[in-house]
Parts: structure tokens; C-alpha cells; sequence
């Protein structure tokens, strides 16, 4: 069951990892995040939780063109894995605080920048549509986990 894994990945990984990657999957919108992506690093007999990797199912990347320029079809991206089928209720499952106590517009601005380089690799409506998106989930995330 969902609550089965669920309590094993707690066992395994600790809250805080796994509610941070939870959050981060929020955020980024990320729509493929199953038990095949997410490991265990064993070191010298102990278990550390991997870096989170394959985030290709987010950021809007499915997103048609026609979909990147309707804002509301856009922020109806919100399907999650592996806990429930949406991050809106996925984020529920978190009972700690895991989102910096600091103004999100600032939070937003640095996320920005940092990525930069990158949205400049892509079409201005696709990095348009994401800079939008992010902004958008931020406040969407905060909101949801009170």
C-alpha cells in the first residue's frame, strides 16, 4: 500500500530527506518520482539517502506549446508519484516544516537566478512558462503545507 511505503521510505531515508524530496517533487512539478528513482547509498556498513536525481518529468516538460501559453491548463500540472496521485495531496503527508522561513519572493528571485544559465538555453516562451510555473508552485507549495 501508498502508507506502507510510505512508512518504510521514513525507515529508511529519515523525514527529512524524504520530505524535503517531496517537497522539491512539489515545487519543480515533478510527475515521475517512483520507487525505481529514488535509492539508497551504502557506505562502510551504514545507509545514506542518494542526492535526488531524475527530475526529467517536471518543470513542464511535457507541456505542449499551447499548453505553456494557457496559464490555466499550465497550473492543472500536478500529478505525483509514489505516495498519491497528486502533489497537493502528497505534500499532506509532511508533518514537519521543510520550506525556509523567509520571504518567498526573495526565495523566488534566487531560485531564478541561479537557474539563469540554463533558462537561457531554452525557448523564451518555455522559459518564460517556467519562471511563471516556479513562482506560481512556490506559493502553491507554502500554501498547502500551511
Amino acid at each position: 500500500s501508498p502508507e506502507a511505503l510510505f512508512q518504510y521510505a521514513i525507515e529508511l531515508y529519515g523525514k527529512k530527506w524524504l520530505y524535503q524530496m517531496l517537497a522539491f517533487d512539489a515545487f519543480i512539478g515533478n510527475e515521475d518520482r517512483h520507487e525505481n528513482n529514488f535509492d539508497v547509498i551504502v557506505r562502510d556498513g551504514k545507509n545514506y539517502a542518494p542526492p535526488i536525481y531524475d527530475n526529467g518529468g517536471s518543470l513542464l516538460a511535457w507541456a505542449t506549446d499551447e499548453e505553456l501559453t494557457d496559464t490555466k491548463l499550465r497550473y492543472q500540472f500536478d500529478k505525483a508519484k509514489p505516495f498519491r496521485s497528486h502533489h497537493a495531496q502528497q505534500i499532506k503527508m509532511i508533518d514537519e516544516p521543510v520550506l525556509p522561513t523567509r520571504d518567498l519572493d526573495e526565495l523566488y528571485s534566487e531560485i531564478i537566478q541561479s537557474i539563469s544559465p540554463i533558462l537561457a538555453l531554452l525557448s523564451e516562451k518555455r522559459a518564460s512558462a517556467i519562471r511563471q510555473y516556479l513562482k506560481y508552485r512556490l506559493h502553491y507549495l507554502k500554501a498547502a503545507m500551511g
